[in-house]
This record gives C-alpha cells, structure tokens and sequence, in this order.
C-alpha cells in the first residue's frame, strides 16, 4: 500500500528486500547474468515442457484461480504423450541425461 498511494521510488537493495526483484547486478555483468538465467531455465529441460509452462504462466495471469490450475493440469496430461516424455521417463530409468527431441 506504501509503494502505491506514495508512489516513491525504490532503490535496487529495497527491492530486493521487498521481494520485488530478485536479483541485482553491475551493468557490464548484466548480459552475462541474464544470458547464464536464461540456460538455467531450458538447459536438460524438454522446450516442449518450458513453451507449456510459459504459456501456463502467461495465460494464467489473466484467469481466475481454477481455470489457471485447469490449463495446468490439461497441459501437463498432454506432455505425457509426447515423444520427449518418454525419453525423460527412460532417461530417469536408466540413470542418465535425456536426449530429447523437443517433440
């Protein structure tokens, strides 16, 4: 309610302390820090599963609660019919990396 009605401006650290924002970086380590953010969010991972989950999180931001689980809970029964569930679940069987097929 402070930031809204006062509309004060935060410093990068108030933020942070907020929750507001997660991480703060110097400008010349930025590109690397959101370049090493961004692999950690696809690496080993099926682009299928990430492009579902983004668009979970997307539209979910525009639906009510109930309907945001229910887009989830579709979208995840459809992943276990694509060829990279499969692999994943092998994958895990076998005790080794996933070598998927993004399909």
């Amino acid at each position: 309610m402070d930031l809204i009605l006062t509309g004060r401006t935060l410093s990068a650290s108030e933020s942070v302390e907020l929750g507001i924002t997660q991480l703060v970086v110097k400008e010349d380590e930025l590109l690397k820090t959101a370049t090493t953010i961004a692999t950690s969010f696809v690496e080993g991972k099926s682009m299928t599963s990430v492009i579902r989950a983004v668009e979970c999180i997307v539209q979910g931001s525009n639906e009510s609660v109930e309907q945001g689980l229910e887009r989830e809970r579709k979208r995840f029964a459809e992943l276990f019919l694509t060829a990279d569930a499969k692999e994943g679940i092998h994958a895990f069987v076998e005790k080794r990396k996933p070598d998927f097929k993004h399909s």
